[in-house]
């Protein structure tokens, strides 16, 4: 499920950076995962510009402030390229400046972990205590087993 999501992502990416490509265009990346999986897909193209924001060693993304170098590379943009599902919050601030550069989400469509109500996380907890008890009653089991064949103490001699 994992790798087909993947390559999901891979293909929409490729739709939408291919024809931008033909035209030798410039590719803005939000941060370091989405800029190297562009260059993946980007390699030997030529007239392809892939620039990224946010530094490799830049801490939390959700921090991170937009820089007038950003803001410039942004502007000389002909497309967009983020994670979204939350994880640059910058973005409504790129949204109003530059209200016609086209923005392409990776995560666009892929179900998230919070997508869910109170009933998903009664079914995890009741997992988890199911879980709980399978082991103890399977670890019981066998210690009983192994203490009346072989023991499971060594004996004082």
């Amino acid at each position: 499920m994992k790798k087909s999501i993947i390559r999901c992502a891979a293909l929409l990416l490729l739709a939408v950076l291919l024809p931008v490509c033909s035209l030798g265009e410039t590719v803005v990346t939000s941060f370091y995962p989405v800029w190297l999986l562009t260059l993946n897909l980007t390699q030997g193209i030529d007239g392809l510009t892939v620039r990224n924001l946010a530094a490799p060693d830049t801490g939390c993304l959700h921090d991170y402030q937009l820089q007038t170098g950003d803001m410039k590379a942004l502007a000389d943009a002909d497309l967009f390229l983020v994670n979204g599902a939350g994880m640059e919050s910058y973005l409504d601030l790129v949204f109003s400046a530059f209200p016609d550069l086209p923005v392409a989400e990776a995560a666009e469509g892929i179900p998230l972990l919070y997508t869910g109500d109170a009933t998903l996380l009664g079914i995890q907890a009741l997992g988890i205590v199911a879980i709980l008890v399978w082991t103890g009653v399977t670890m019981g089991i066998t210690f009983t087993v192994i203490d009346r064949t072989v023991g499971l103490r060594v004996s004082a001699e």
